[in-house]
């Protein structure tokens, strides 16, 4: 899951970012002002 405090754990990086996870708890001006692309992924992941 997103969230503030995960997102803080993330490396810097001056660019758009693309994240990918189970769902996002930023709102859409945050990922906007962050420059957040937010990818969910599927619960169910064949390989």
């Amino acid at each position: 899951m997103l969230t503030g405090p995960v997102y803080e754990l993330l490396p810097r990086h001056d660019g758009p970012k693309v994240v990918y996870a189970a769902a996002s708890r930023l709102g859409a001006p945050r990922l906007a002002r962050e420059r957040i692309v937010f990818k969910q992924t599927p619960y169910a992941l064949e390989l």
